[in-house]
């Protein structure tokens, strides 16, 4: 709604004006919210001073992208590489993740008010002591806590491997949850 509302003169001929933003301390495409925000989708590509539009790729979007990871992991005595997913932004930043669908519910997980085990994602937190390492030497912890569904649950252990042949899950998480 720019401008849709009458802004009266200033008094004494001073003149109302919009404040400057504050710029990105890491890129000089964006303003110190959009990056931090990680509102990139809702700003507009800048330019340089001569107009041409901006073409270099923000580095602090770039730096956001996931990252796969190759996580060994082992739970009830058994141990898998899984591949994962380090997240770089939202409410998962800092997490790994096992992949989305199918291929990333390799865990089982009693939830309530089911009456067999669930095929879930896993969702690792980074400790230094943790029990679980990727493909960098970081170590994670297994957040045992998930939801399938809107229902609580708790990994129990590993989903049995898929074959080609034989894919058919128990019952497969749609959305990636924790408890």
């Amino acid at each position: 709604m720019p401008n849709s509302l009458p802004i009266p003169e200033a008094p004494d001929g001073h003149a109302w004006v919009r404040p400057e933003s504050t710029p990105c301390p890491a890129c000089l495409c964006h303003t110190e919210r959009v990056c931090t925000e990680h509102d990139w989708h809702r700003a507009s590509r800048p330019e340089y001073s001569d107009g041409t539009p901006y073409t270099e790729p923000c580095p602090c979007e770039e730096a956001a992208v996931p990252e796969p990871r190759t996580l060994t992991a082992t739970l009830n005595g058994t141990t898998r590489d899984l591949p994962v997913i380090l997240h770089r932004r939202g409410w998962l930043t800092g997490q790994l993740t096992t992949l989305n669908g199918h291929p990333g519910a390799v865990f089982t997980a009693d939830i309530d008010d089911l009456d067999q085990p669930a095929h879930v994602r896993g969702r690792f937190e980074a400790d230094p002591d943790g029990a679980h390492q990727d493909d960098t030497g970081t170590r994670w912890n297994l957040a045992l806590q998930v939801s399938h569904g809107g229902r609580p649950g708790r990994i129990t252990g590993w989903a049995p491997p898929r074959h080609a042949d034989n894919a058919q899950p128990l019952l497969q998480q749609d959305e990636f949850g924790t408890g």
